[in-house]
């Protein structure tokens, strides 16, 4: 019959209009989740950061050194490719804190930061150790090349003003030497050198090898 004849091709349309708007809404959920996923990593990326990265300097803060430290590690041991450490410490940077308050000490912590990362290599890590102690990880077997680079450091230092005052930092260096080396004989190593150069009336470099 004709009515027939028209009644099949327009079923057909009407069912592939319905196909296509099912796999439509197929897509924008999918584009929405891909969406929400993307939300999700950056969240997660930013949470990650902020706890890796010590709030007041930008800094890595002590969590993160040990995986820098380990990574560090494992490649020296795989690739035998020896790394330095440097220990840095502000010079009685708690007098600034007694006489000047803590806003005081904090901007001349962020400062000091500031001063030692623009020195550094994109991929030598700076951490705040603790206080005003602070740990780089020189990816570098040159020992002579590592003693320039904390004597360029100290002299940044001292000729720079931190919120209005001057200060000096002492700073230790250790290399890695062998397979045996771990971070506790890195770390011991390192705070000799520092204890030495305050020893040695600090605004020092000291190599502990």
């Amino acid at each position: 019959m004709p009515w027939r004849m028209y009644l099949t091709p327009l079923g057909a349309y009407a069912f592939l209009y319905f196909v296509i708007c099912i796999l439509r809404e197929q897509v924008r959920h999918e584009e929405s989740l891909l969406q929400q996923t993307a939300g999700l990593e950056q969240e997660v990326a930013v949470i990650q950061r902020k706890s890796e990265t010590d709030a007041l300097t930008g800094c890595y803060n002590r969590n993160k050194l040990k995986d820098l430290l380990a990574a560090a590690i494992a490649k020296a041991r795989k690739k035998d490719i020896p790394f330095g450490m440097l220990m840095l410490d502000i010079d009685f940077f708690k007098k600034i804190n007694d006489n000047y308050g803590h806003d005081t000490g904090d901007a001349v912590l962020r400062g000091f930061a500031t001063v030692v990362r623009q020195q550094l290599d994109k991929d030598d890590p700076c951490v705040r150790w603790g206080g005003e102690e602070f740990l780089v990880l020189v990816n570098s077997a040159d020992l002579t090349e590592i003693k320039v680079l904390a004597e360029k450091i100290r002299q940044q230092v001292e000729g720079m003003v931190f919120a209005g005052h001057r200060i000096t930092c002492s700073i230790g260096i250790t290399l890695w030497q062998n397979e045996k080396d771990t971070a506790a004989t890195l770390f011991k190593r390192a705070d000799g050198a520092l204890y030495q150069a305050k020893n040695n009336g600090r605004n020092c470099v000291v190599v502990n090898m």
